[in-house]
């Protein structure tokens, strides 16, 4: 039985909310994290009004629109890292969906388990949530595959204030190959909300053109993004620099680095709670991680290196045993 103190979410809620921070964000409310300051909680919460009656749940409040956000924040996180991968995967525009072939796919999946929910379900605010947390839409498609989408309305478990459990984040839409179509909610010029018979919603002027590729980088967006293998291999000479400056400095004490970064961490908001907590293990273990946390300028790509932290100790226990 559904808890009724908790907010329940749909596809129609969660586009409400994350245009409405569109709109907070090109005002100037943002914040430096790719938060927002708590005026547009507020306004979220006004925004949403009554939108219990449909969805069910309590109210959604301005703490439990900020609790939203996080949790669909540290979805996207996830969907960006699997599209940034590299060869064998790629993003389905029109479906919103991560691509990938099934070995790719099993081979991810036996070494992270939890995210094996993205091998189906769709991310339908995958580009406006872009727009928000780097200023750009980010689709990096290498595929495409038609199919149908279904809605199912969702109860955010992480929907209480800043440290709301982020796990409790559902997934939008569930891709089928039968059914009733039922298109993403569309975010008008005027900024008010409708559900369009189309299977998109009307692109921004910042937004890329379907005509100019499937939904990807240009070259140079690529080449900013850092984003994939590239990425990854510029992140990891950095912080093999980074170790033995580091390692010699003595501006500040370990225990203070290691404490910086793990703010970092908290402040940006882009892991779950075990990914955090093992952030954490990692961070206490060696404070080369920590230095190279706090010498990376982008939040999204500290959480990517975080990750890639992450997978790699992961698969160094493996081979131990």
């Amino acid at each position: 039985m559904s808890d009724p103190s908790k907010a329940r979410w749909d596809a129609e809620a969660d586009a409400v909310l994350i245009n409405f921070l569109l709109d907070e964000k090109a005002a100037g409310r943002a914040t430096s994290n790719s938060s927002f300051k708590e005026i547009s909680w507020t306004g979220a919460a006004e925004k949403l009004a009554g939108s219990e009656e449909r969805t069910g749940g309590s109210p959604k409040t301005a703490a439990k629109c900020k609790g939203r956000y996080r949790a669909i924040k540290t979805d996207y996180n996830t969907v960006r890292t699997l599209v940034d991968k590299g060869s064998g995967w790629g993003w389905d525009h029109v479906n919103k969906v991560v691509t990938a072939t099934p070995d790719v796919w099993d081979a991810y999946i036996k070494a992270h388990p939890k995210n094996e929910k993205w091998r189906k379900d769709s991310f339908p605010l995958y580009d406006e949530v872009g727009q928000i947390v780097n200023g750009t839409v980010a689709t990096g498609a290498h595929t495409y595959r038609p199919g149908r989408q279904n809605q199912e309305n969702r109860e955010s478990d992480s929907d209480e204030d800043d440290d709301e459990d982020r796990n409790g984040s559902q997934s939008q839409n569930t891709p089928e190959t039968s059914g009733a179509q039922a298109p993403p909610v569309a975010r008008q010029s005027s900024g008010t909300i409708t559900v369009p018979q189309s299977i998109s919603r009307k692109r921004s002027a910042i937004e890329l053109d379907d005509d100019a590729g499937a939904g990807g980088y240009t070259p140079s967006q690529r080449k900013k993004a850092g984003s994939g293998a590239q990425g990854m291999s510029e992140i990891a000479s950095a912080v093999n620099n980074l170790s033995g400056s580091f390692n010699s400095s003595t501006t500040y004490a370990s225990p203070a680095r290691r404490q910086r970064a793990i703010k970092v961490i908290q402040d940006d908001g882009l892991l779950s709670e075990d990914e955090e907590i093992k952030a954490f293990s990692l961070i206490r273990k060696d404070i080369t991680i920590a230095d190279a946390i706090l010498a990376i300028g982008s939040e999204d790509r500290r959480a990517r290196f975080i990750q890639h932290e992450l997978t790699e100790a992961s698969a160094a226990r493996g081979s131990d045993l």
